[in-house]
């Protein structure tokens, strides 16, 4: 099978054509899939000519992995000022993607959504959303809270891709969520399957334990608030830490069985 991938992480292209995408870990947690497929096509927008620092990992992309990148811009605001350019740079090579493609993923929330996704529809090929949350009226709601003409424009373009998202679910073939509300939001779709990935991989997380001697229990979270990011399941669990903990040093005592939480 023949997989491509529309995603908005950014990527840079080194003046070698070396790639790497500075603060995304979305592809390193994708990129696995090449292994299972006849080849993986990731596109997105990319930054030429940039000069990485030094304990840089480029991604390889060699035999079943392929990347095509997209004109760049910095964000979702730049993307509409310059829309009238991007678009159509963009097009001609979404639509040589997708005719070579037997599967379509995209994951929202990109800007060019309705574009890929009308013509995946055109070319009859499987699509399927992948909601990477938090939802798009949360997003709009952080980043232009004012009252201000910019700030109005936002909720008003927010509100429009809101109806356009919600009616791409009723014909996409699969829809992929990791948000509750966010599922709501898109009128609770039948076809959908729950992900919730491992997105910062464990050979990253460098530690070591260094001996207290205080009785504090120190947990930091990194990371925003929103509810599939687990804090509020975190906190639920430190509440009860207290009990289990208890019934270890009694079952100790006791010379129970032990038992390994």
């Amino acid at each position: 099978m023949k997989l491509a991938i529309f995603t908005e992480s950014i990527f840079h292209m080194s003046q070698t054509g070396a790639l790497y995408s500075p603060i995304c870990q979305f592809i390193p947690f994708i990129i696995p899939l090449s292994d299972i497929l006849e080849k993986l096509t990731i596109v997105s927008r990319c930054k030429r000519g940039v000069v990485p620092p030094e304990d840089t990992n480029f991604i390889d992309f060699k035999e079943t992995r392929e990347f095509v990148g997209l004109p760049y811009y910095k964000n979702t605001e730049e993307f509409y000022k310059k829309s009238i350019y991007l678009v159509p740079k963009s097009f001609p090579i979404i639509k040589r993607v997708i005719r070579a493609s037997d599967v379509i993923i995209i994951r929202i929330h990109h800007t060019m959504a309705s574009i890929i996704a009308s013509f995946a529809k055109k070319q009859n090929k499987p699509l399927v959303l992948y909601w990477a949350g938090p939802p798009l009226k949360d997003l709009i709601r952080q980043n232009y809270p004012g009252k201000s003409m910019r700030c109005r424009t936002a909720k008003i373009i927010g509100e429009i891709q809101q109806r356009y998202y919600r009616s791409l679910t009723r014909y996409a073939s699969m829809n992929l969520f990791i948000d509750k509300n966010e599922y709501i939001n898109m009128g609770s779709p039948e076809r959908t399957r729950w992900v919730v990935p491992n997105l910062v991989s464990k050979d990253r997380i460098n530690f070591k334990i260094n001996p207290r001697n205080d009785k504090i229990l120190i947990i930091t979270f990194v990371g925003r608030l929103y509810k599939h990011k687990g804090i509020h399941d975190l906190l639920e669990g430190i509440k009860l830490l207290p009990l289990i903990l208890g019934l270890i040093q009694y079952m100790k005592k006791l010379r129970l069985p032990q038992i390994i939480f």
